[in-house]
Formats: C-alpha cells, sequence, structure tokens
C-alpha cells in the first residue's frame, strides 16, 4: 500500500497544480488550455497559482483531517474488539475512491468547470470518514505489535517504517515514469486504484486476523475500564510527537511546491528527491532523530541551489529513526489489549496535526511566495522541532 502512496505523493500535488493553473487561465481567456496532459507547463509556475494551490490543498487536507477526530479514536477500540482486517478495509476502500473522484475531475474538467473543488472535497471527506491513511497505519502498527514482543517492537517498528519510505520511493520514481511515458497525469490514479483494490481483496481474503477470538472476547469488559499506564511523562511525549507528525505533514505539500517554484525541478526530479530521501535508550535515540530533523529543515531553508537542497534532504533521512522509535515506546507503556485504543487515541492527535500544521504552513508559504521570501517556512518548521528536542530533555522515566 506504501508503493500506492507513493504515486499518489507527488502526482496529486501536480495535479491540483495544473487543475488550479487550467481554471486560472480558462478565467482570463474564456478557453479551454487543456493543461492537464503537459504536467511540466512553465505557464504554471507562477507565485498567483502556487498561493492558490497551496490554499486549495489545505482545504483538501482539512476535509480529509477534521473526520478522522470523530472516528480514528473509535476505529481503535473497534480493532481491539473486532480485529484489525475491518480497519485496514475501510482505510483501502475510502483511498480508492478519492482516486476515483481524482480521475473523474481529471477526464470530464470541461464539464464540471470551477466546481472541481467541491468534488475533490467530498472525495477528500469520504476518505477522512474512512479513516484514512491515518487510520491505515496505525492498524498496520497496531497488527504489528499483536505479532511481537514488547522487547521486538522497536526494532518491527523500524523495519516497518523503513519499508513505509521503500514503498512511497519507488511508488513516486514510478509515478514520474508513467508520466514521462504516457503525458497523461490522470493514468497514474488509475493504476493507484487498481492497487487499492488489490490490496482490499488481499485484506479481505488472504490477510489472517491477528486479534483472535479469544482475545477480542477478553478486550469486551475492558471498555469501562481506565487504560493501565506504566509511570512516564506522557505529557511533554505527546507534544514532542505532536510537533514531530506536525512537521511532517506540514511539509507534504509545501515541499513539491517549493521545489517546483524555487528550482524549477520537473516531477520527475522531484520523485527522485524521494527516493533518497529500552526507555532511556530510545529517548535518546528520539532525541538524536529530532536533532538531525531540525538541522536538515535548516539546511532547505539556507540552499541556494538544487545540490545543497538534496543534501539537507539526505541528512534528513537518517531522522525517521524518531518516529518508529516513539510508536515503539508508546506501545511498550500500555497492555497489549489497550493497543489499538492508544494508537487509535495516537491518530487523533496526529489528525489534529494534520488539520493545524497544513493550513499554517501551506498559509504561511502561500503568502511568503508572493513576497519572495518562501524559504522563512523551512526556518519554522526547524525551530519547532528544536524545541521538541528540548522537551525530549525533559522526559526522564519515573520509577
Amino acid at each position: 500500500m506504501s508503493f500506492t502512496i507513493g504515486l499518489e505523493l507527488t502526482t496529486k500535488v501536480k495535479f491540483n497544480v495544473q487543475i488550479v493553473c487550467q481554471n486560472y487561465y480558462y478565467s482570463k481567456s474564456e478557453q479551454s488550455p487543456h493543461f492537464l496532459i503537459n504536467f511540466n507547463n512553465e505557464m504554471c509556475d507562477i507565485p498567483e497559482i502556487q498561493s492558490i494551490t497551496s490554499e486549495l490543498m489545505s482545504i483538501l487536507n482539512l476535509c480529509s483531517a477534521v473526520p478522522g477526530i470523530f472516528v480514528l479514536g473509535l476505529f481503535g477500540s473497534i480493532s481491539d474488539k473486532k480485529g484489525r482486517r475491518i480497519i485496514l478495509l475501510l482505510a483501502a476502500l475510502g483511498f480508492g475512491i478519492n482516486s476515483l473522484t481524482v480521475i473523474f475531475v481529471g477526464n470530464f474538467w470541461e464539464y464540471i468547470g470551477s466546481n472541481y473543488s467541491k468534488y475533490l472535497m467530498l472525495g477528500c471527506l469520504l476518505d477522512g470518514f474512512s479513516g484514512g491513511l491515518l487510520s491505515l497505519f496505525a492498524t498496520i502498527h497496531a497488527y504489528a505489535a499483536d505479532c511481537s514482543t514488547p522487547k521486538q517492537r522497536s526494532i518491527i517498528f523500524g523495519w516497518i517504517q523503513g519499508v513505509l519510505f521503500m514503498g512511497i520511493a519507488l511508488g513516486s520514481v514510478t509515478s514520474g515514469l508513467i508520466l514521462e511515458s504516457t503525458d497523461n497525469i490522470i493514468s497514474v490514479f488509475y493504476l493507484s486504484v487498481i492497487l487499492s483494490t488489490i490490496f482490499f481483496l488481499f485484506v479481505l481474503f488472504i490477510l489472517p486476523e491477528s486479534v483472535s477470538f479469544d482475545k477480542r472476547l477478553e478486550n469486551h469488559p475492558q471498555q469501562s475500564q481506565p487504560p493501565a499506564r506504566k509511570k512516564t511523562n506522557w505529557k511533554q511525549f505527546m507534544i514532542t510527537y505532536f510537533m514531530l507528525v506536525s512537521a511532517a505533514f506540514g511539509v507534504q505539500n509545501v515541499m513539491f511546491l517549493y521545489t517546483s517554484y524555487v528550482f524549477k525541478w520537473s516531477l520527475i526530479e522531484q520523485d527522485e528527491k524521494e527516493k533518497r530521501n529500552g526507555l532511556l535508550y530510545d529517548v535518546w535515540v528520539i532525541r538524536f532523530g529530532l536533532i538531525i530533523d531540525s538541522f536538515a529543515f535548516l539546511i532547505y531553508g539556507l540552499a541556494t541551489n538544487s545540490i545543497i537542497f538534496v543534501t539537507g534532504g539526505i541528512f534528513g533521512a537518517f531522522g525517521i529513526i524518531a518516529n518508529s522509535t516513539i510508536r515503539s515506546v508508546q506501545t511498550n507503556l500500555v497492555p497489549s489489549s489497550q493497543v489499538g485504543q492508544l494508537l487509535g487515541a495516537i491518530s487523533v492527535v496526529e489528525t489534529i496535526a494534520r488539520i493545524t500544521a497544513p493550513a499554517i504552513f501551506n498559509s504561511m508559504y502561500s503568502y511568503l511566495v508572493v513576497t519572495t521570501a518562501p524559504n522563512v517556512v523551512w526556518y519554522t518548521i526547524s525551530g519547532m522541532l528544536f524545541f521538541g528536542v528540548i522537551l525530549m530533555f525533559l522526559i526522564v522515566p519515573k520509577k
């Protein structure tokens, strides 16, 4: 599934740029320029279109993220009592439907006109109410926690993180190659729908359930019991995690807009960039990862050419250890019967970050790109992550 996510990662941003660009020039000329098949049109690389696209993606992100506040916690609890597979099926279904709405808009834009954003919003809302990617990732981690011991989870979650990034990288490169050979941006979404369907059928007919029937029966009476947690500094932990995921979600759309505008990267070049890209012990690993991430974003802001920018990406790739280690520590602090509830609650935190961070950073970029200082957004994220480092030094295991 990470390969499918990678297919759409840069392509969807480029699709949004092209649809905004097409509508922008159509409103001025009263004629449709048919830009959608040309994914590297220089006429779209102007501050006005960059600003409008950034605002559009903020709205679409809200449509995907806001429903998560209401459903992710519930889904986490359901996965403990009914099993993990049903949540995986819902997430795959929502992802596929969202891709279908993009295909619909791309094929029938001439009839939809300026209402294209409403259809894209509808697809994002349906994806959000099905749990979306956050529900998918949380359930995958819960599935892995079911099949591992607490001592193994840090390593296994690290492998999951590695496979996730590898799949996204391969998917991103593949989407670039498809666009280069077909000159049709919609073709990537056709492949995405096919792969989502295959994943859905795999979970439905092949993937075994990780929560046994007896275990599910045991989990039902625990609904009224408060979570049994080990003593630790949960407040600093969650604030730090919130900042980490805020940086990840906040930078996602801005990254592709920034590199296409400042360095004039094509979609192929953006995909190539993606391709490069114990409690006390674990806390130190998280601190180290956050420091790396903070310096990586600082390099992004200081970069005056593509080589320095890519160097920051390579340096920042080592910071992914923080995310998997935090998840491992979190799941080790609650009983196995409450892992789904915990990861559901964490997904709510991630959803809040997904709502606030892109809204803030997309709006910031939308303003800064017009004032010719778009690199300030990288300094802001770097400072936020460094504050997370300070918080992590306040975390010490309690006896």
